[in-house]
C-alpha cells in the first residue's frame, strides 16, 4: 500500500490518489499548479510553460494533424483508394486481356533494357 503524505490545504495523499477538500481524485499527485495570484511566487515560470505550450500545439497542431494524419496516413489512403478506381475501370475479366497486358509488359521490360541499358544481362 502507498505511504500517506499530508497536504497543505489539509488532505492526504494516498499511493497515487489525493483526497482534498473532501473530494477523491484517482491518479492525481496532490500537486496543485500555481494560480495566477501567486505567478510572483513561481517567478517566470507561467511565460515559460505558455511559450512552451503554444510550441506543443502548434507541432500537434502542424505535425501531427497535417503530416502525419493528413498526408502520411489519410493522404495514402487516398493515394491507393484513387488508384484501386482507375485499375478496376482497366479490368475486364477476360484471361485474354491479362495475357495481352502481360505481353506489352515484357515487350517494354526488353526494349529498356536492349535500347537503354545496352544489354539483356544485368
Amino acid at each position: 500500500m502507498g505511504g500517506h503524505c499530508n497536504l497543505p490545504d489539509g488532505g492526504y495523499q494516498a499511493g497515487t490518489a489525493a483526497v482534498t477538500d473532501g473530494e477523491w481524485s484517482p491518479g492525481a499527485t496532490g500537486l496543485r499548479s500555481a494560480p495566477n495570484a501567486d505567478s510572483a511566487r513561481w517567478g517566470g515560470v507561467s511565460v515559460v510553460a505558455g511559450g512552451v505550450r503554444r510550441f506543443g500545439n502548434g507541432l500537434w497542431r502542424y505535425g501531427d494533424v497535417t503530416v502525419i494524419d493528413g498526408l502520411m496516413v489519410n493522404g495514402s489512403a487516398r493515394l491507393i483508394g484513387w488508384f484501386a478506381g482507375v485499375v478496376r475501370l482497366i479490368q475486364s475479366g477476360f484471361i485474354y486481356h491479362y495475357a495481352f497486358f502481360m505481353i506489352i509488359g515484357v515487350s517494354v521490360l526488353l526494349t529498356y533494357f536492349i535500347f537503354f541499358r545496352g544489354t539483356l544481362v544485368p
